[in-house]
């Protein structure tokens, strides 16, 4: 809407310019114009706009054309100098232009017009103040001339300085009065001295003569040049002064920018040295969070939790009163979630475990997690046994819920050692050890909790001295072989052995398998000991059954551990057996009891198909007391299953409780697998065993464990094993025993 109103206003003045100019040509005075006239028009446009002088510090201009416009206006009259003025813009627009600034034709019509109407209105203004004021005609009176001076300046200024802030406020978008103080007011000084200078220049003409008239023509060169060199003289000097303070200003500022940037520099040190503080101070505190936390489940590690039990303890012997516990967790099967489910989902369950423990503790008392599938809790506050089973009960439960993790529903159950502080621990590591020893008594039990007192303290030693004299007890021909007799309970025939193992200790004799088995399966040494009497029982059998035809159908039993099936080269260890003792691989039968089956049911099962590939026989030793193993049953390449004792002995002689014995047995009918009754002692169970279809046993009605050497005689002094009132159901002879398979 501005930019549309200035073009209107421009286009308005360059039709008001045009028709002024068109009036002045017709009524231009011919006879009045003579040869002054063409001098001073051809000077005012040539010359006029390039004499000028500039005011020192200003960009205030005086120029010699508005005092020779004026001159012209006093000499000849308003026609003749509107059309100079108008044809002066225009020249003076042309060479601007020339020198570069950016005028468009339009804009050098507008200047033109702006002077020719400024100019007409000057000269109306003139006419109407000479005759309102008929002396002003006289142009002798000096006063009234120097009032038709100065009206003719204001009357040019007026003029022209509203033209042009008109202009401006539509193409600046500002109100006319700010366009005209702020872009016109400073050039009203030019017109003044411009009429002043024109008014002395009238004057002059009027009253001198020719050669006067040239003498201050020249007089006023002479003035104009001195002036000019005393302009550049003075604009030079104060350049210079200028330049002086530039440069002085620029010293400063740069003496500025220098202290400025050493203050940053400064400043910048001063952050960078707070950042690199802070920096090592959370790096500090990042290295003793992970010196004193466990990285997985961020709880404290073992570490942190002994220097809070040194703490404690500390605290107990000075005030009795204030009594704890400790509380010693390991995960029950952890390792078959590892092994099964991989050991990322093995991690997420003991981040989970450890957030149910925190979400039961209380405040104040103390969770970490010691390492593996082991946690450790300081129970503060607890001053009776009774209190700290109870809250162990609590965290029991808490832990035993079933998790869900990535679509599997994994249990686990923990086994949990309570240790009670008192005034005999000074350190640490020995109320922790005594929770680790109750906790392992509480694992031995099937779970659960289990208080410390100091017979498991007795009993654990015993346990590490049995593991320390455990260690080379096969090349310390300390071990031995015994063997218990498998009877056919159809011909009463001897149908093979199972081999145990013993220990003869040279200072306490045969210790009870029940003590040193499980020390052997907990530290791996259970392996090696394996081997032994694998090798010993081949070697043995091989013997026996090439002493009589009669013994050529026997086999041999030996036990496996579950930590056979973590070992790479089982298959390979069996086979070179076989092949050194010359024992054909169908006389022999690995027993694995279903717990350990199941501990890796995947790797059990390949191993077992390479060992049922070389030709050896393969048991389920306690079965029926495992768990989850008859989804797995049909995929082992199982020969027999062997009833646990527990089932045994507990059939009455009317039958009782012998509902498990009799689906096992329909079990293996259907699987067409062999079944060896353990722990036979009494006749009846010979008898019901016999009834179910049952048609192997051993046990102590046949004969206990003995060595070789006893097993020798009763295998010569006897050709039918069972007791004597139990009737042989079928007559066999000695070159057609019913093998067992």
């Amino acid at each position: 809407m501005q930019s549309q109103r200035a073009r209107i206003f421009n286009q308005s003045v360059i039709i008001a310019g045009i028709i002024v100019c068109l009036i002045s040509v017709v009524n231009l005075p011919l006879n009045s114009l003579d040869l002054r006239f063409a001098f001073l028009a051809i000077f005012t446009v040539a010359f006029g706009s390039r004499l000028s002088l500039r005011m020192p510090k200003s960009q205030v201009y005086f120029s010699m054309s508005d005092a020779l416009i004026f001159l012209l206006l006093l000499l000849y009259g308003g026609e003749c100098t509107i059309l100079i003025a108008a044809f002066e813009a225009t020249v003076n627009s042309l060479l601007l232009k020339r020198k570069g600034f950016k005028f468009n034709n339009q804009t050098i019509l507008f200047n033109a017009a702006v002077m020719a109407c400024s100019t007409a209105g000057t000269y109306g203004a003139l006419l109407l103040y000479q005759k309102v004021n008929v002396r002003a005609a006289n142009f002798d009176n000096l006063q009234e001339f120097i009032s038709l001076i100065g009206l003719i300046a204001v009357a040019q200024f007026s003029f022209n300085s509203v033209l042009a802030a008109v202009f401006q406020a539509f193409k600046l978008k500002i109100s006319v009065w700010r366009a005209w103080n702020e872009k016109c007011l400073v050039g009203s000084i030019t017109y003044i001295a411009g009429a002043i200078f024109a008014g002395f220049l009238y004057k002059l003409i009027e009253h001198l003569n020719s050669f006067a008239l040239v003498i201050g023509a020249v007089t006023i060169a002479l003035v104009y040049i001195t002036y000019r060199h005393y302009i550049r003289e003075l604009e030079k000097t104060i350049e210079q002064a200028e330049q002086a303070e530039r440069e002085k200003a620029e010293i400063e500022r740069l003496r500025a920018e220098e202290a400025e940037k050493h203050l940053k520099e400064i400043s910048a040190s001063f952050a960078e040295q707070k950042r690199i503080s802070e920096a090592l101070r959370a790096s500090k505190e990042r290295f003793r969070h992970a010196a004193l936390h466990d990285a997985l489940t961020g709880l404290p590690n073992r570490s942190f939790f002994t220097e809070q039990l040194k703490y404690l303890l500390d605290n107990a012997k000075l005030d009795p009163a204030k009594g704890f516990c400790v509380l010693f967790i390991d995960l029950d099967r952890f390792k078959n979630v590892n092994d099964s489910l991989g050991h990322a989902i093995g991690d997420e369950l003991l981040i989970l475990v450890g957030k149910r423990i925190e979400h039961v503790i209380r405040q104040g008392d103390i969770v970490s997690r010691l390492g593996g599938d082991e946690f450790a809790i300081v129970l503060v506050n607890i001053s009776t046994a009774d209190d700290a089973v109870k809250f162990s009960e609590r965290i029991y439960e808490a832990i035993a819920q079933p998790y869900q993790l990535h679509g599997f529903q994994v249990y686990t159950a923990p086994s949990i050692g309570i240790a009670m502080s008192n005034d005999e621990y000074e350190q640490p590591d020995d109320i922790l050890r005594d929770s680790d020893i109750a906790m392992y008594h509480a694992k031995e039990g099937g779970g659960g909790c289990a208080l410390f007192d100091r017979e498991l303290r007795t009993r654990a030693v015993g346990i590490m001295k049995i593991e320390s004299e455990l260690r080379d007890v096969s090349e310390r021909g300390e071990l031995r072989v015994f063997y218990q007799p498998i009877i056919s309970l159809d011909s009463g025939r001897l149908a093979g052995f199972e081999a145990l193992m013993r220990w003869q200790h040279p200072e306490r004799g045969l210790i009870s398998p029940a003590e040193f088995i499980p020390v052997a399966e907990d530290t791996g040494l259970i392996v090696p000991m394996t081997i032994w009497i694998l090798r010993e029982a081949c070697t043995q059998l091989s013997r026996w059954r090439w002493q009589s035809p009669i013994n050529r159908s026997l086999l041999v039993s030996v036990n496996l551990s579950g930590k056979h099936f973590t070992e790479p080269n089982l298959v390979e260890q069996v086979n070179q057996i076989l092949h050194e003792t010359g024992l054909e691989p169908h006389c022999l039968k690995l027993e694995i009891t279903e717990s350990a089956a199941m501990e890796n049911a995947e790797a059990t099962a390949r191993i077992l198909s390479s060992l049922r590939e070389l030709g050896v026989r393969l048991s389920i030793d306690d079965f029926g007391t495992g768990y989850s193993s008859l989804s797995y049953l049909h995929r082992f390449p199982i020969d027999t299953l062997k009833i646990d004792r527990s089932f045994v002995s507990r059939m009455g002689e009317a039958g009782e409780n012998s509902e498990i014995v009799q689906t096992i047995l329909t079990l293996a009918k259907n699987l067409e697998m062999d079944v060896i009754a353990e722990g036979v002692e009494k006749s009846h169970q010979i008898e019901l065993l016999r009834k179910f279809g049952c048609r192997y046993a051993q046990g102590f009605l046949f004969s206990k464990p003995q060595p070789a050497a006893d097993i020798e005689k009763l295998m010569k002094q006897q050709s039918n094993w069972l007791p004597e009132e139990i009737e042989v159901l079928q007559h066999i002879s000695a070159s057609n025993v019913v093998p067992l398979r």
